[in-house]
């Protein structure tokens, strides 16, 4: 996996903070989907830390993928796991540790099948009826992602094709988004921006 980074402005999490009234967006390319693919990727990597330390309480469930990702080099600072399903609105996660999560399982024979089950931009799930214009059409059909979302806050990961036949992976979460049409804006300039680490 082709790696190389980039971080924007803010730091993202799942919520909004109750002191901004600022879209902020905290973006990690080439190194990403949301809860649910953290939790996913966690899950089949701390398999044998969970076998050496079955969870037997809530407390435990969250503790060993926490530690697991440590020990696998997945920046940590930011995250908090409220639940081991991302369910909580007060989990917090950072784009850093998304983009880790997806550089990580790209390089596990465990888990490198990850990328192939995410949908297709353009074609799959819920970014079916997205990137079918310009700038960010020129990844429809190749690029690998899993969209993310609140009520404020609206998310993308996976991985971006590169010419070379590789595969960049990144995570981009906005947040603090106050209307549908902050969301709908917020959307359109991330999938132009997942397009351009394909080289768009």
């Amino acid at each position: 996996v082709t790696t190389a980074s980039m971080l924007l402005s803010g730091t993202a999490t799942t919520t909004r903070s109750a002191a901004s009234h600022t879209p902020t967006a905290s973006v990690m390319s080439a190194e990403g989907s949301n809860c649910a693919a953290l939790a996913f990727a966690a899950s089949e990597m701390a398999s044998t830390a969970t076998q050496e330390w079955p969870a037997r309480s809530r407390a435990r469930a969250i503790t060993v993928p926490a530690r697991q990702l440590t020990k696998l080099g997945v920046p940590t600072k930011g995250l908090e796991l409220i639940d081991a399903s991302g369910l909580s609105r007060n989990n917090r996660l950072t784009a850093f540790a998304l983009s880790d999560v997806l550089r990580v399982a790209a390089a596990n024979d465990r888990t490198k099948i990850l990328r192939e089950l995410l949908p297709t931009a353009g074609a799959e799930g819920t970014v079916r009826g997205r990137f079918h214009t310009k700038p960010s059409m020129c990844v429809q059909g190749t690029l690998k992602v899993k969209t993310g979302g609140l009520r404020d806050v609206v998310s993308l990961a996976g991985y971006a094709p590169l010419a070379d036949g590789t595969y960049r992976p990144f995570a981009i979460v906005v947040n603090n988004l106050h209307s549908v049409g902050e969301g709908n804006r917020a959307r359109h300039a991330i999938d132009a921006l997942a397009a351009s680490f394909s080289g768009c």
